[in-house]
């Protein structure tokens, strides 16, 4: 092999392809237009393209089983809201069980009644 190894200098060299940063007003942000490295200025491209990613982090860690459910459901939750759309409001992965469904009061009243559970409570709170 007579090729040699290339130093840093050339690879600096060989990457002349400026990046997103050559367009900027910033003088320390051209200083770093021609690195190989694709920055990123500050901008909404940049939080949209930060943010899809960061859903699809979350939801692959769900699937893979690290992250609860509720982490993307609430990143959906706060799209709703964020873009005002009703079509994702009306998702029933959002809302799963309609609260016209659920009578909170008395779900409430029977999981903190100790005296109507007594056998429950005295077998829940005994080693």
């Amino acid at each position: 092999m007579d090729s040699q190894p290339s130093t840093s200098g050339d690879l600096l060299t060989e990457h002349s392809k400026p990046n997103r940063l050559i367009n900027e007003k910033s003088p320390y942000l051209l200083q770093h237009a021609h690195n190989p490295v694709d920055w990123h200025p500050w901008s909404t491209e940049a939080f949209e393209r930060a943010e899809r990613e960061f859903f699809l982090g979350l939801l692959e860690g769900y699937r893979e089983g690290r992250v609860p459910l509720v982490a993307p459901l609430d990143v959906l939750r706060s799209w709703v809201v964020r873009f005002d759309e009703g079509y994702l409001a009306a998702q029933s992965f959002l809302e799963p069980y309609p609260v016209e469904l659920l009578d909170v009061d008395s779900i409430v009243e029977a999981c903190g009644d100790r005296d109507y559970w007594k056998d429950l409570d005295d077998e829940m709170t005994t080693d």
